[in-house]
Parts: structure tokens; C-alpha cells; sequence
């Protein structure tokens, strides 16, 4: 059964997905708040996939009110609580950021890529959730764009440009 939860099989069966969430939904309260921003902090990624440019991303980040979390220093419940309340996500590819299928329907994710390892894993949990989706592959105009191997180095002017624009869109 494992390879039903594969996210090719579960775009093919949607009913799937949405029966995986509602039992792991139903016990957790509903949400206090729906205008979260998370980061989703990889702190402990053991060098898979992790931000080069981590510092910068957190102080542009963190200008537009967003939250660092680490998803790994909380218990099942608490992630889906935080995951419930959350509008905007941001992170670097991985597992973590399946959890956009607890995020209220219609938000935003913002997903950041190596551009050697872009891994559309996700889409099928965004599209279920009707999320507006921003796959963000980083790298830089040099000649060798691979030069951090699967680590992402994020190009802060274009995030930037993508939070203005969906931070204006749901102010109006």
C-alpha cells in the first residue's frame, strides 16, 4: 500500500488524498487564525537541499512577517495546527513541504529548487488544495549553475518580487 501515497498514483486519486487528510484532521482544533506566513526551516536536512543563501532569504522573509518553523521540533498535532493557520509557505524542497495539503484551500506556496533536482512532488497536494503555487528554481546566471550541487541558492530579488506581488494580491 505504501506506493498509493506516491504522489503520481494519488493525482490519478484524488478521493485518496482527501480521505488522508480529513483523518488526520480530526482531531485537531480549528484554526485560531488563517494569516500565517511560514518558512519552513530545514534546519537539520543534513546538507540535502539546504539554502546557501539562508541568511538573506530569512531577513527578506522575515520583512514580510513570515515565521520560521521547524516542522522536526514539534509533535504531529502542533505541525498540522501551525500547518491549518497558514496562508503563505515558503521552503526548499522536501517532504516538509507535502504538508501544503493541510494549508487552508487557496493559499500560496512558494517551493525553492536546486536546478539539478526539481522533483514536482508536490503539485498534486497544491492543485487538491486549489493553492497558487510558485516553483522557485534557484541557481545563478554564472557558468556552472550547479555549482551548489542539490543545495538551493534562491535569487532574493525575484522572491522578493514574488511576495510583493502575493503579498499586495491578498491585501486586496
Amino acid at each position: 500500500m505504501p506506493e498509493v501515497f506516491h504522489g503520481a498514483a494519488l493525482a490519478a486519486r484524488p478521493e485518496l488524498i482527501g480521505a488522508y487528510t480529513e483523518a488526520l484532521l480530526q482531531d485537531v482544533p480549528t484554526p485560531e487564525r488563517s494569516d500565517r506566513r511560514i518558512f519552513l526551516d530545514r534546519k537539520h536536512a543534513a546538507n540535502q537541499r539546504t539554502l546557501v543563501n539562508k541568511d538573506e532569504i530569512i531577513a527578506l522573509l522575515k520583512s514580510f512577517d513570515f515565521e520560521c518553523f521547524q516542522a522536526e521540533n514539534h509533535d504531529l498535532r502542533t505541525q498540522l495546527q501551525v500547518y491549518r493557520e497558514t496562508k503563505l509557505l515558503f521552503g526548499a524542497h522536501g517532504a516538509g513541504m507535502l504538508n501544503s495539503l493541510f494549508l487552508q484551500e487557496r493559499s500560496t506556496v512558494i517551493e525553492a529548487f536546486s536546478p539539478i533536482y526539481v522533483n514536482m512532488s508536490t503539485l498534486p497536494f497544491v492543485n487538491y488544495r486549489k493553492h497558487t503555487y510558485y516553483p522557485l528554481v534557484g541557481g545563478e546566471c554564472a557558468a556552472d549553475p550547479t555549482q551548489h550541487g542539490d543545495a538551493v541558492k534562491v535569487n532574493t530579488p525575484f522572491l522578493k518580487t514574488i511576495l510583493n506581488n502575493v503579498t499586495t494580491d491578498a491585501e486586496k
